[in-house]
């Protein structure tokens, strides 16, 4: 069975993820990546949807992040070519407004509580 696409809260939650690390993405097995995980699976429950055991696990959540790197001007490596239009709008929505990706971000997070 396919993911789905990744929609506009889950890309808002790992964007500002990568946002609050760059430039220094933690690792794909790393503690942070694998609670960023479960925070974006928790999401998926609270919209009471079920998905199999790879959904957004460590590796899909971590290619998502490099495809972020992929879309940064500033950034000075290639990242992944597989960025979304929707990865592209989002990320260039919040290119200059990070303080609102962040309010959004801690907005989605405190509606999982």
């Amino acid at each position: 069975m396919k993911n789905p696409k990744w929609n506009r809260e889950e890309i808002i939650l790992t964007l500002a993820f990568y946002h609050k690390y760059y430039p220094s993405i933690p690792e794909k097995n790393s503690n942070e990546i694998k609670d960023l995980s479960k925070l974006l699976r928790k999401l998926s429950d609270s919209n009471n949807e079920s998905f199999n055991l790879k959904y957004r696990n460590e590796n899909g959540v971590y290619m998502k992040l490099m495809n972020f790197h992929h879309l940064n001007p500033n950034h000075f490596g290639k990242g992944l070519h597989a960025a979304s239009k929707l990865d592209s709008e989002i990320f260039t929505e919040f290119e200059n407004n990070l303080e609102q990706l962040k309010y959004l971000s801690n907005k989605i997070i405190k509606s999982l509580d």
